[in-house]
């Protein structure tokens, strides 16, 4: 009896001992996750002569996505489709002071085991204290930060901190790192560094970068380039000189304070390399929108067009294709986290709306042919012409469509985004167009059918269009 005993306890041991090393092991093939949001960055800022780090570290051992968008260019509504995946018809952000009620990905990923961390900013409509699914906590107070000596919520308590903002958030992602590298768990990482957002002051050690800086002068500057616009953007004041010169200078000062997170990228990429973790992470760069710089003499966001719905758009992670690939797909912010959720072995969520990266790698991909953007801005306001306007546009290869709300003159824009990338020509009166942008507001009705009942939508276009 006691033979069989021993022999019954030494079975068990040996089971368990499988069985923590099965668990151990599955652990182990689940990727780390480091998620990089930028806040305001054009992708005409994404350059290698104004981020060469990021481009030695990220883009050319990574995948560049070059037709990046964000579904709905404004602060917090993007960033709640970064978290959750949903575009913002179906989680409800329609503007900063808008909470986020929808469940995230990093909600999942810590019920799941992951050990969490965020640095930065969150979300404009949030406080800065702690939220529960996060391990590590170091956040601003609601939508801006103070770029010298800021003040954040570390853990739970508010403290002020001395130095740059930037700079005091790498020293906190690599202490971040240092602890997660040693967990048995896999991590991730919201880092989201408020560079190069208005006011933008760089670091001093980068205040006389880029002394011979271009001014920026596309054909649609100013005010020269709008015929075919909705009347709200004709309406708008012209540029004048001294704004055109503070707006120079504002640039430059943007493209600076990059320069300190380009410095972030690599310490953190190192850092990875350093421990022997950075193939096992995959790394995401994005901005949560960009911001028109004069074009058709707009300064804001909350606009369909490129200067602020075009981002730059980086993954680093081995099994996604050839180091140093730039693909052309149609991707966006809502792919971010059902690639979080598909590589982490969650499993995709019914109610998403984006799709997996992962699936870009396949050997028959199938992917989006268009994409949904959407602006809220004023949408309850029927008043005040010099007011950004709700839209809703489809995106796809070759053309943008817009639908302008309470528009009457030019309630469409349709452009050929090949021939005419600054959308400067509205090719929607001509009836050789008809047709194609019939077919065009049927995918996007597709996407958003309670256009049809919309109120907001002029009476020409669903006479014209919708029948």
């Amino acid at each position: 009896m006691r033979f069989y005993l021993m022999h019954f306890h030494l079975f068990l041991s040996l089971f368990f001992i499988f069985i923590s090393s099965f668990f151990c092991i599955a652990e182990e093939t689940r990727p780390n996750f480091v998620v990089i949001v930028t806040d305001d960055q054009r992708l005409d800022s994404f350059t290698e002569a104004i981020m060469p780090k990021t481009y030695k570290h990220l883009v050319n051992k990574g995948v560049n996505f070059s037709r990046a968008y964000i579904t709905t260019p404004a602060c917090c509504p993007s960033r709640s489709s970064i978290l959750t995946g949903k575009y913002v018809k179906n989680h409800g952000v329609r503007g900063n002071r808008f909470k986020l009620k929808h469940p995230t990905v990093f909600q999942a990923l810590d019920k799941a085991g992951y050990y969490t961390g965020a640095i930065g900013k969150y979300l404009n409509s949030w406080s800065g204290e702690k939220r529960p699914e996060f391990d590590y906590w170091f956040i601003h107070n609601q939508g801006s930060v103070v770029f010298n000596n800021p003040r954040f919520n570390e853990q739970g308590v508010w403290k002020n901190f001395s130095g740059y903002v930037t700079e005091i958030l790498e020293e906190k992602s690599l202490s971040f790192l240092d602890r997660a590298i040693e967990q048995a768990a896999p991590f991730a990482l919201l880092l989201t560094p408020n560079a190069p957002h208005r006011p933008a002051y760089p670091a001093p050690k980068y205040l006389d970068k880029f002394p011979n800086q271009k001014p920026y002068r596309p054909i649609s500057f100013n005010c020269s380039r709008r015929k075919g616009k909705p009347r709200y953007i004709k309406k708008t004041d012209c540029l004048s000189r001294k704004r055109v010169k503070a707006l120079d200078v504002f640039a430059r000062k943007q493209h600076q304070t990059l320069l300190s997170v380009d410095d972030m990228v690599e310490k953190i990429v190192l850092k990875l390399e350093s421990k022997d973790v950075v193939n096992k992470t995959v790394i995401f760069f994005i901005s949560d929108n960009g911001i028109m710089r004069g074009e058709f003499g707009l300064l804001a966001k909350d606009v369909p067009y490129d200067g602020a719905v075009h981002v730059p758009f980086v993954v680093r992670y081995p099994s996604f294709g050839t180091p140093g690939l730039e693909k052309s797909e149609l991707v966006a912010n809502i792919d971010i986290a059902p690639t979080m959720y598909k590589l982490s072995g969650i499993g995709l969520p019914s109610d998403v709306d984006g799709l997996s990266l992962s699936e870009l790698f396949k050997a028959t991909p199938s992917w989006r042919s268009n994409l949904l953007l959407e602006g809220y801005r004023n949408f309850s306001k029927k008043k005040n012409n010099s007011k950004r306007r709700p839209f809703a546009s489809l995106m796809t290869d070759n053309y943008q469509l817009v639908v302008n709300f309470r528009e009457s003159r030019n309630p469409l824009e349709f452009y050929n985004i090949l021939k005419d990338p600054y959308t400067v020509k509205n090719l929607y009166r001509k009836s050789e167009e008809r047709e194609r942008i019939k077919s065009l507001m049927s995918d996007l009705l597709k996407l958003r059918p309670d256009l049809t009942k919309s109120k907001w939508l002029s009476r020409k276009v669903k006479k014209k269009y919708l029948n």
